[in-house]
């Protein structure tokens, strides 16, 4: 399938003039597809945020 000129609904103009048609074909792709997910579990399910880790740094 060809893809448009015109950038998809969302996208930046600019970012899409500058992008190759293999990258065009690609995000074309992902947007088809929608978004990815993996696991078990509903497709689209969000994790809760992780709360009360430890971080240790060294400065």
């Amino acid at each position: 399938a060809a893809l448009p000129a015109e950038p998809p609904p969302g996208v930046d103009p600019s970012l899409w003039e500058v992008l190759t048609t293999e990258e065009r074909a690609f995000f074309a792709r992902a947007r088809a597809i929608g978004p990815l997910t993996y696991g078990p579990g509903r497709p689209g399910e969000s994790a809760a945020p992780i709360r009360g880790g430890r971080v240790d740094m060294r400065v």
